[in-house]
């Protein structure tokens, strides 16, 4: 019978022992013979998770566990709940093995694999709420990555959470904390406030009282209050505290040598900052003083004194007067210096500072000059120039004399009388005496300056437009309290003061000629001539029509209100106009009968060059013609024509017309001598109906014509006639009405007038509105039965808007255009491409569209007057 081998010694009894189809495979290594007690495994929870997760493992035999392998990877903490109880942390992954764990008694691997799952993309934390909490509130965060957190730090201490989604949080402030970063832990990493970003809030501190109330640098202060465990920040008289200790009802301190006399303040971690009521006095240590040299000196000299801490002197005086010029103490505080003062007595020198007064050693200070005094003034009041005597002793001394900040070094004494004058710039107030030891006040009250009355020598330009810049010259003008152009206040604002006088630009609102009124604290003066006032197009528009009549009784209307020509004693158009003729008539070249009614004789501003047709602007350019010398007239007329008659009785309607400019040429015939000299002029017709034609000329031809006259008969005046053979005009139709602009030029002056004819039905409509007419605008809006006509719609187009400048500028979602010109005041619709587009007229020169960021293609604005020219989009 065969016997077993024995067992090494060193394995005793023990045997490895393998269980099938358990959770686990287990080996124990048993020292010596004894039996031992063999660790197992039962069970682990979960089989996956992410790091930061934690694995629960059962099992027997587990407390002595020392490191556990998470598929192969140590995890960095084990909680040993009990010997048969452990919790695993699970370290960073992926990986997938067994569990295995290493104890006092030998090895467990479990026969399970655990899966570390990959981590997922990092957390952030774009915000919280709120910023500000006590313990135990909620706080939300707001980020991304929250799906899987799996803690959640309050500066380093751990807070309770709940998982909204992944892009909310909410957490619990733990007990404890009181401010700092707040923490998301995940698998994929941790998402962390700026430091400080959170805070647990508190009350603001209560400040009681503080001991001691005074004390020198380095003295300790204790201030009591409430909630002081907070303090950050403390200062005394606005100066830092550098070291303190705060506790709840307590704060302590050192006075730091900055420390100024103040209030103690402090702040707490949230901001808050409190002050105490009561400032804390920071004692000066009292100056030492050992000497002063000079012993002897005149008004105005320095005298030094010598000692220690002399920074802390705040004032001095010899002699029981008061020095005013004292130089600071030197940086180490062991000298200063101050002149004697002008009305000093022999006699100590005395320093003064918080901590009292202390005369300087060394005797009596012996002022070897008289001193100073001042009796009075007269007289008490004057304009910059007046002479004033001053009275007083000893004012060989004196350098200067002061009303209120404007000195005058001018000035005679004879020691007890000092005479000057008051300086430019001098302002009511006391008069000084100035010396170089200081200043002595006069007795006897304030001098007051009066004030000079304004005067105005002129102004330059002596005319303009409204919106021209003037420079108003005289005297006294530069302390206005009002600045005026007729009864339009000029703002202060707009006013520039120059060498020359006051610059300002004449307002838009102004309509007529009127002079410049300024008003000063010295009185009220208006300007002797009035500013001659061009007025723009807007301004035109409300100045009156003069009524007059034109000869026959009938009514004539002139713009502006000045006296007309008064040629064959009849008030005409100061304008070429047309006359009926007829070749066939036996009296050859004479009109017939001289009965043409003109209604309107206009003389429109300058500014109305830009709205002439370009028809014109371009021919008066090609000729060379300075817009300055060209007149622009509106003369209207009916076509009324006595000639001949047909066989049947009706009038001969085949009827021609004299294009007569002379009345331009030469409006004051036929008095002038010129009336009697022939002229050699260019003409021409423009925007005219395609019948229209002058010495079949078409429209647009300019060409040159001759006016000569006949000799004059001795007693009689002299008789100018056209020739017919250069200037008839035909296709003209007595039954409508109609309009055409002329062009006539005169050497480098021209004329372009707009011509209105009108039929018997609609001249008769303008005779019955004659009397509404009061203004050149009111002439402008016509009548519902003349607007439709083309001889008012040429005219009104003469107040038509017009664009000058465009300017675009895209904003995020629209375009907004900024349009510069004139106008705008009526403006009605703004239209892009023919669609209505928004709009808002600032004024008459400025207007802005507002349109979509793709918007392209041409503008047109549109008032009661009519519509501007199509202008393309910036």
């Amino acid at each position: 019978m065969s016997r077993r081998p024995s067992l090494p010694p060193t394995l005793g009894l023990c045997a490895l022992l393998l269980t099938t189809g358990a959770l686990v495979t287990t080996q124990v290594a048993c020292r010596g013979n004894g039996p031992a007690a063999r660790p197992s495994l039962t069970g682990a929870t979960p089989s996956e998770g992410y790091q930061y997760d934690e694995i629960t493992i059962t099992g027997s035999g587990l407390g002595a566990t020392s490191q556990v392998l998470v598929a192969g990877r140590p995890s960095p903490r084990v909680t040993r709940e009990s010997d048969t109880r452990l919790r695993v942390e699970v370290p960073a992954g992926p990986a997938e093995g067994p569990l295995i764990l290493d104890t006092g008694r030998g090895r467990v691997v479990s026969v399970r694999t655990f899966r570390i799952l990959a981590a997922p993309a990092a957390p952030t934390i774009a915000a919280f709420a709120p910023a500000l909490a006590a313990a135990g509130d909620t706080v939300t965060l707001t980020g991304s990555g929250f799906t899987l957190a799996r803690q959640v730090l309050f500066h380093g201490l751990p807070a309770p959470f709940q998982v909204v989604d992944d892009a909310h949080l909410t957490a619990t402030v733990p007990a404890g904390f009181s401010a700092g970063a707040i923490t998301v832990r995940l698998p994929g990493g941790v998402a962390t406030t700026a430091s400080g970003t959170f805070q647990v809030a508190h009350p603001a501190p209560i400040l009681g009282t503080f001991t001691p109330l005074t004390g020198p640098a380095g003295a300790e202060v204790i201030l009591t209050g409430q909630h002081l465990e907070h303090v950050v920040a403390v200062t005394v008289g606005s100066r830092p505290v550098q070291s303190f200790t705060a506790e709840a009802t307590r704060l302590r301190f050192t006075l730091p040598p900055t420390a100024l006399t103040g209030p103690i303040a402090v702040t707490d971690t949230l901001g808050n900052t409190v002050a105490t009521a009561v400032p804390f006095t920071v004692q000066a240590p009292a100056p030492a003083v050992t000497a002063f040299t000079p012993a002897t000196g005149a008004v105005g000299d320095w005298v030094t004194v010598t000692g220690a801490r002399l920074g802390q002197v705040t004032g001095l005086n010899l002699g029981g007067v008061t020095a005013e010029v004292v130089e600071a103490a030197a940086p180490d505080g062991t000298s200063l210096r101050f002149r004697v003062p002008p009305t000093a007595l022999t006699g100590p020198v005395v320093v003064q500072s918080a901590a009292g007064a202390f005369p300087v050693p060394g005797g009596p200070f012996t002022v070897t000059t008289l001193p100073l005094s001042a009796d009075g003034f007269t007289p008490n009041q004057g304009l910059p120039g007046t002479q004033v005597t001053l009275a007083g002793q000893n004012l060989e001394q004196v350098t200067g004399v002061a009303f209120g900040d404007a000195v005058t070094s001018v000035f005679s004494t004879t020691g007890d009388l000092l005479i000057t004058a008051v300086p430019d710039g001098a302002t009511t107030g006391p008069v000084r005496l100035l010396t170089p030891g200081g200043d002595v006040q006069v007795p006897g009250g304030a001098f007051t300056v009066l004030e000079a009355t304004p005067v105005i020598t002129g102004f330059s330009p002596a005319g303009g437009y409204p919106g021209t810049e003037v420079t108003l010259v005289g005297q006294n003008l530069g302390a206005f309290t009002e600045l005026s152009y007729g009864t339009l206040v000029i703002p202060h604002g707009e006013v520039e003061h120059t060498a020359d006088g006051l610059r300002f630009r004449v307002p838009d609102g102004a309509n007529a000629a009127s002079p410049i009124t300024i008003v000063t604290p010295g009185g009220t003066t208006a300007s002797a001539a009035a500013f001659g006032l061009i007025p723009t197009r807007i301004t035109a528009l409300n100045m009156p029509l003069v009524a007059r009549e034109d000869g026959f009784g009938e009514p004539m209307l002139d713009f502006p209100g000045i006296a007309r020509t008064a040629q064959y004693a009849i008030n005409l158009p100061t304008a070429p106009v047309l006359h009926p003729y007829n070749p066939s008539n036996p009296d050859g070249e004479r009109p017939d009968h001289f009965t043409t009614h003109f209604t309107l004789s206009l003389r429109l501003p300058r500014a109305f060059y830009p709205a002439l047709p370009r028809a014109v602007t371009d021919a008066l350019g090609a000729a060379g013609i300075d817009p300055a010398e060209v007149d622009i007239l509106v003369a209207s007329q009916d076509y009324r024509f006595t000639g001949l008659f047909n066989t049947d009785g009706t009038l001969n309607r085949d009827s021609t017309y004299l294009f007569r400019p002379h009345y331009w040429t030469d409006p004051a015939a036929p008095w002038s001598g010129d009336y009697s000299t022939a002229q050699t002029l260019d003409a021409g017709f423009f925007e005219a109906e395609p019948a229209l034609r002058i010495d079949n000329h078409p429209a647009g031809e300019m060409f040159h014509f001759g006016i000569s006259v006949h000799p004059a008969d001795p007693g009689t005046m002299s008789q100018i006639i056209s020739s017919s053979a250069t200037q008839p005009v035909a296709g003209l139709d007595v039954d409508r009405t109609t309009a055409f602009w002329s062009l006539t030029r005169l050497g480098t002056r021209a004329a372009a007038t707009l011509h209105l004819l009108f039929a018997d039905g609609d001249q008769a409509e303008l005779s019955a509105r004659t009397a509404a007419m009061a203004t050149l605008g009111d002439l402008m809006n016509g009548s519902p039965a003349l607007n439709g006509t083309r001889a008012f719609r040429m005219l009104r187009q003469l107040a038509r808007p017009m664009v000058a400048v465009a300017e675009s500028t895209d904003l995020p979602a629209e375009r907004v255009v900024v349009l510069r010109g004139s106008g705008f005041a009526g403006l009605t619709a703004v239209q892009l491409n023919g669609a209505d587009v928004p709009f808002t007229a600032l004024s008459d020169a400025l207007a802005r569209i507002t349109l979509p960021l793709s918007a392209t293609g041409t503008v047109v604005l549109v008032t009661p007057y009519g519509a501007s020219d199509p202008f393309p989009l910036p």
